[in-house]
């Protein structure tokens, strides 16, 4: 499976976790928040995890995009690609 993520014109909280659960298909009980994140990135099967326009990030995705990072290494499954 591969996930596109592009955050091109989201910036909030609520609209990244908005679509970072449409994006990723996050379950129900995803908590909306970075540990909650992280808890369900390190339970993802093989997949690929392609995050594209990073160049006008602000704080929170620089955030979120550390929490990719980390779920990544704990979790051999997700190959992740920074575009």
């Amino acid at each position: 499976m591969t996930y596109n993520i592009d955050f091109t014109g989201i910036s909030g909280k609520e609209a990244l976790h908005d679509y970072l659960t449409d994006a990723l298909c996050l379950p129900d009980y995803y908590g909306r928040n970075l540990d909650a994140l992280y808890d369900c990135l390190t339970e993802f099967p093989e997949c690929e995890i392609i995050i594209t326009d990073t160049g006008t990030l602000d704080e929170y995705i620089a955030l979120i995009m550390d929490v990719f990072s980390e779920a990544a290494e704990d979790n051999p499954n997700i190959h992740l690609f920074f575009i």
